[in-house]
């Protein structure tokens, strides 16, 4: 599907378009995170100095550089993509994206999940539809149509936006035809904490947001799923165990006793986005069967393993199931007897959580 199909033109350029989309959602940017949206920083750069000679965006000169938009972009976005433009303009606060550092913070985490989706295809929806809107045909069915991100500030209650970062630490939701999820974006280099009972909030905020819209089709019983979005890294450093963060780190809830924790998948933000693209086209019992043959599908002879190959007990990991990945390492005390089917890019990680005994099958396309 052809990005450019999935935001209005604005300027005639997809990469400029996206970096303006990009900035719509999150206020500022820095530019390393842009660069999965691009084909190499030189052409980032070329992309990126032709806004601001348009005047449509701003660049700091201190490293990191933020960009911003100008007065200009701003204009052209209430012009070409109001919808956006609203967006933009309520969360900075009137165009004004200050803030402290907690601030900052969560505009870069909402940066990266949203170069995520552009970089998956996957539609930014800046204003979510009703009920209504869904009923007299102006919203399309989503179990007809491509999947769609909504920043998470279009969920919530109005009363809550100003407290947001004391609600939940998602960044938006992600509604498709196989799939609903709440998305988080790692900070980098900062602790990943969750508070149990916003993250429960937020995925049952979700789950009543879809029977309210989807009331009629399957979509509506599906199980909310956790997408986070960081660097291999930083994750690795947030499945360590700590005594700093306790009941709200990332590693507790892994082990089964948070809300957030169940059903989590990682999608690396320096990675293909292999992982969306599969996961909000195929339901998981298909995923499987993407990764393994009938024959080594009906081979298994235990209740938990998803294929059996010349007597490995193989699962897949294409997903980016961080759940299971863990459950794996709690349960399997020899990894020689495990296989895992992922990405080319998800070997590293695979290795680094499993170890190097466990065997992956990684040629997928």
């Amino acid at each position: 599907m052809d990005p450019m199909t999935q935001i209005p033109i604005v300027t005639g350029n997809h990469l400029q378009d996206c970096v303006l989309f990009v900035l719509a959602c999150a206020g500022t940017v820095l530019r390393s995170t842009l660069l999965p949206l691009a084909s190499s920083y030189q052409y980032l750069d070329k992309e990126l100095r032709k806004l601001r000679t348009l005047k449509l965006i701003t660049i700091t000169n201190t490293r990191p550089g933020v960009i911003s938009l100008a007065a200009a972009g701003r204009e052209l976005l209430q012009t070409k993509a109001p919808a956006m433009y609203a967006y933009y303009m309520a969360v900075t606060s009137g165009g004004h994206p200050g803030g402290n550092a907690a601030h900052k913070r969560l505009r870069e985490q909402a940066a990266m999940a949203a170069v995520t989706m552009l970089r998956s295809d996957i539609q930014l929806g800046p204003c979510r539809p009703t009920a209504h809107d869904v009923r007299t045909g102006l919203a399309p069915m989503y179990a007809l149509s491509p999947a769609q991100y909504f920043p998470w500030r279009e969920l919530i209650p109005s009363s809550a936006k100003e407290a947001r970062e004391n609600v939940s630490r998602s960044t938006g939701v992600l509604i498709a035809p196989a799939m609903r999820a709440v998305v988080y974006s790692l900070p980098r280099g900062q602790e990943f904490l969750l508070a149990e009972r916003a993250e429960y909030a937020a995925h049952h905020r979700l789950v009543l947001h879809m029977r309210q819209l989807y009331a009629a089709t399957d979509l509506a019983q599906q199980a909310a799923r956790s997408i986070i979005i960081g660097t291999p890294k930083d994750m690795l450093s947030a499945l360590i165990p700590t005594d700093k963060g306790g009941k709200k780190s990332l590693y507790y809830a892994l082990q089964g006793h948070s809300y957030a924790g169940s059903h989590l998948h990682f999608v690396s933000s320096a990675g293909t986005a292999r992982e969306l693209q599969l996961m909000t086209t195929y339901t998981m019992p298909q995923i499987v069967s993407y990764a393994f043959s009938h024959e080594e599908i009906a081979a298994t002879n235990t209740s938990s393993a998803e294929a059996s190959i010349n007597g490995l007990d193989c699962y897949e990991f294409l997903s980016g199931d961080l759940s299971k990945l863990m459950w794996i390492k709690r349960v399997y005390q020899d990894m020689s007897q495990v296989g895992i089917a992922c990405w080319p890019h998800q070997v590293d990680f695979v290795r680094a959580v499993l170890g190097q005994d466990v065997k992956l099958r990684s040629r997928y396309r």
